[in-house]
This record gives C-alpha cells, sequence and structure tokens, in this order.
C-alpha cells in the first residue's frame, strides 16, 4: 500500500492510526480481517530542481551594416520563473518553509554554430554589443 497524502495540512508530525480491513466478498457474513496501521506523515524534502523556467516571451534582433556607429546594441531577453510550477508539488511547497529556493540562472551567449561568441561581439550583463568591422562580420547570425 503507498500513500502520498497531497494535502500540506496532513503533515503534522504525529502518528494517524489508520484501519485497513480486507473483506472476503465470497463470504459475506464474515467480519473480515482488520489491521491497524500507524502512519506519521513528514514533510517532503524540498527540491528545487523541479522549478522550471518559461522561455523569453520575444527574441531580439539587431541589423546593422559593417562599420556601423550606432544602434549596435541590443537587450537580451530574459527567462522567467514558471509560477505554476513554484507550488506544483510538496516537494517544492515545503522549500518556502525550510530553504526557499533560489530563483536565479547563468546564461552564455553563444554562436550556435561556433559554440562561442564571434570577437566583435561582446556582453555586459543583458546587453549584446556588434561591432562589425569587415565584410567576413556580414550575414546572419544565430545566438
Amino acid at each position: 500500500m503507498v500513500a502520498k497524502p497531497i494535502k500540506d495540512s496532513l503533515v503534522t508530525g504525529s502518528v494517524l492510526n489508520l484501519v485497513f480491513q480486507i473483506l472476503l466478498p465470497t463470504q459475506p457474513l464474515h467480519p473480515g480481517i482488520t489491521q491497524t496501521l500507524a502512519v506519521t506523515v513528514t514533510a517532503a524534502t524540498c527540491n528545487c530542481n523541479l522549478i522550471t523556467w518559461d522561455k523569453p516571451a520575444s527574441s531580439a534582433a539587431l541589423t546593422l551594416g559593417v562599420s556601423a556607429v550606432s544602434g549596435n546594441t541590443v537587450t537580451i531577453p530574459l527567462a522567467s520563473v514558471n509560477t505554476a510550477s513554484t507550488t506544483a508539488v510538496p516537494e517544492i511547497r515545503v522549500c518556502a518553509i525550510t530553504t526557499p529556493c533560489v530563483l536565479t540562472y547563468t546564461t552564455s551567449l553563444v554562436d550556435k554554430t561556433l559554440l562561442s561568441l564571434p570577437t566583435f561581439m561582446s556582453v555586459s550583463g543583458t546587453t549584446l554589443t556588434v561591432t562589425p568591422t569587415t565584410s567576413a562580420h556580414l550575414g546572419t547570425w544565430t545566438l
């Protein structure tokens, strides 16, 4: 028998006595067999890895020519915590009581093909700066 209490209010730390009864359908007059089960419901273990993140709502695009002197920065869109995932299961809800989850993440911006950022591009915080200087820098760059 497996019990998975879904109500946080059941986490009391005290013993709850449940009666397990086995009836014999082919013997309707038989009282059956009963067994008392002592059950203690304890809090789940905090698991912050169950929190999920939503992708940014939009993408960023930047169009400019070689040796462009203005308009060469773009703000990188940020992900956000999926609100529903922060309360979905006891392993997350208990974190608010015991060890709050750190809701931060790290990123690195790289060219999808090169797996690194081209030398004429740089990132500071959430800003991408592009300084193309040669015709080799022309084209579409998927980051």
